[in-house]
């Protein structure tokens, strides 16, 4: 899915289906410049809204690196709930959270 504003390009996300009733989001990323305006959240929810159109879906997941407190926050005011801190990886020492909407 991808979100322009007066046709330019601000923000992009992707989903995956898991199972057969769990949709992953990732790749959720805001144009710098574009941040505090609230188009995450605009992207977001269009997002989990065409995904739990599809048949079957009762979960939506998503990744979110644990410092990163302006998407941890729009996430949990979503209704996304952390599931799991995942230990961080050797590559950039970076906790992750998995979060989890029920549907």
């Amino acid at each position: 899915m991808a979100l322009r504003v007066d046709n330019v390009p601000r923000g992009i996300a992707c989903y995956t289906r898991r199972s057969t009733d769990t949709v992953h989001l990732g790749r959720i990323l805001v144009d710098p410049q574009a941040r505090g305006l609230g188009l995450g959240r605009s992207l977001v929810e269009h997002l989990v809204k065409h995904v739990t159109a599809l048949s079957d879906v009762r979960r939506v997941t998503l990744n979110v690196y644990e410092h990163n407190n302006p998407a941890v926050n729009l996430y949990s005011a979503l209704g996304f709930v952390v599931t799991e801190t995942v230990v961080a990886s050797s590559i950039d020492g970076w906790a992750t959270l998995r979060m989890q909407l029920a549907v």
